[in-house]
């Protein structure tokens, strides 16, 4: 999830999966897209509301660990829990946590316990108190409409489908949807089959895993690649080289080759052990996503893609040549956490560890982190003016965007 969980539902596949009970459809609940994630508002035992990460590469319902223990619940040790990145973090059980999504009652009442908030706020630039993951898709049939930005629940015993999408076989592997696809590489144009795990949790268009890489020896069909950082996962950090593709695409169920296709889509290419699954070859992410109204419908072994009009285009890539990341207790104080040696940033002069005051006059404390990061993949061309701080100093610095993938 970009962070990733998609790996956790490896670990977890011993876990009961309780289906919630279902009801009539919901009003539209609100959602939040940021930095290619859904957040969701989500009541934990009565309280106010706080944004959830929706992700469908998740298994049940994951809480923070320190929302746990403010909560005073009762936990089990369930050992350590290892998943995207190199490292691994501990793990528990809680009962008795009461979750509601506007009127809706999420079950289970058990949830796994690990320190979301520690390992993805700085990446996320928002509070991370729990992430609602395959319960969800189970009790109901999701819909979510990224037009409005709102997501209504549907009960899976009387929906039925009338509109005009392109429906996508899936099949639950590890309690996440993958379907079949295809990724036509820029430079043999050769398409590659592929088995897609399609994970909101993904904050890309596509993720592919190293021993898919390996298998069909990618890395020549995409001679030119940028690494960086993307996010950070169960084993901290995740690294991916990023790769400009000319198409990626879901087959429908007449497999004819017809489907959701993606034209231009900027991939990644999984790096120093960050994606190592084998019972999938890549992760289809939101970014994918985010260009269709999206309804996963589990009951029937399907996903209904309608596409947005205007089309949607493709992701882009980082054009600054830097990568930013928040601090933990203030998600508005952005810190240059990394540089692409000879990039745009790296030529005016940013230097890692600096600290963003302002982006073209405003307050970076009226950003999220995710505004900017798309201020800086906006357009090539732009000249974007940063005021950063550098041992207690004020320094103005002036980039060029440059397409770098």
């Amino acid at each position: 999830m970009r962070i990733v969980f998609a790996s956790l539902a490896t670990v977890l596949t011993a876990l009961p999966v309780v289906a919630q009970r279902a009801g009539a459809d919901t009003l539209p609940i609100p959602f939040v897209y940021d930095d290619a994630r859904v957040f969701i508002p989500v009541n934990v035992d009565s309280g106010p509301p706080q944004w959830f990460i929706l992700d469908s590469g998740v298994f049940g319902v994951l809480l923070d660990a320190a929302l746990a223990r403010k909560l005073h619940l009762e936990t089990s040790d369930m050992g350590r829990v290892s998943g995207v990145g190199t490292g691994s973090l501990a793990i528990a059980r809680a009962s008795g946590v009461t979750l509601d999504l506007r009127g809706v009652a999420i079950d289970p009442t058990e949830a796994q316990v690990v320190a979301l908030d520690s390992v993805l706020a700085p990446y996320v630039g928002r509070a991370a108190p729990g992430v609602i993951g395959s319960t969800l898709f189970h009790a109901h049939v999701v819909e979510l409409d990224f037009d409005r930005s709102v997501m209504t629940l549907h009960d899976p015993s009387t929906f039925r489908y009338q509109r005009h999408g392109v429906v996508i076989p899936i099949r639950l592997v590890n309690d996440v949807p993958v379907a079949d696809g295809w990724l036509v590489p820029a430079g043999s144009g050769t398409p590659v089959p592929m088995r897609l795990g399609v994970d909101l949790g993904a904050k890309a268009t596509l993720l592919v895993t190293e021993p898919f890489i390996q298998a069909h020896g990618l890395m020549l069909a995409f001679p030119q690649r940028r690494e960086s950082p993307l996010g950070a996962g169960i084993g901290g950090e995740t690294r991916y080289a990023f790769a400009r593709a000319r198409s990626v695409l879901l087959l429908d169920a007449t497999k004819t080759g017809s489907g959701a296709r993606l034209a231009d889509p900027v991939v990644g290419l999984s790096v120093r052990g960050t994606l190592r699954e084998h019972w999938i070859d890549g992760l289809l992410g939101a970014e994918f996503l985010r260009g269709y109204r999206v309804i996963f419908d589990y009951s029937r072994h399907r996903l209904i893609l309608e596409q947005r009009e205007p089309a949607v285009a493709a992701a882009e890539y980082d054009m600054s040549g830097m990568f930013v990341v928040s601090e933990p207790l203030d998600h508005h104080r952005f810190v240059v956490h990394e540089i692409l040696a000879n990039g745009p940033a790296a030529a005016a002069g940013v230097a890692v560890g600096d600290r963003i005051i302002s982006v073209d006059g405003l307050p970076a404390a009226q950003l999220t982190l995710g505004e900017l990061r798309n201020v800086l993949r906006s357009q090539p061309g732009r000249v974007v003016e940063l005021t950063v701080e550098r041992e207690g100093q004020a320094l103005h610095r002036t980039i060029r965007l440059v397409r770098l993938v």
